[in-house]
């Protein structure tokens, strides 16, 4: 398990964030919606995404529609699965 400030792998098709449209998926569960909002600022302060796109799923205990997988696809470049209890 990896502790708290050790820093995680960086995707080897993603060298940078900066100017890249960075997708944002909701589980819907009650905590998540705070965690994304602070990783949105971090995103915009700290890597300069040009954008920030958010996905809701209307419930954590079913799959990402396939048209929220599909829009998340045609429109980002990357996307963040926000999980927070």
């Amino acid at each position: 398990m990896r502790s708290l400030g050790t820093p995680c792998r960086w995707p080897s098709g993603v060298p940078t964030l900066e100017g890249r449209v960075v997708g944002l998926l909701n589980n819907s569960k009650s905590g998540t919606r705070p965690f994304l909002d602070r990783v949105e600022e971090l995103l915009r302060s700290a890597h300069s995404v040009s954008r920030t796109i958010r996905y809701d799923k209307k419930t954590a205990a079913l799959p990402v529609p396939d048209e929220i997988l599909e829009a998340a696809a045609r429109e980002c470049e990357v996307v963040i699965n926000g999980i927070a209890d």
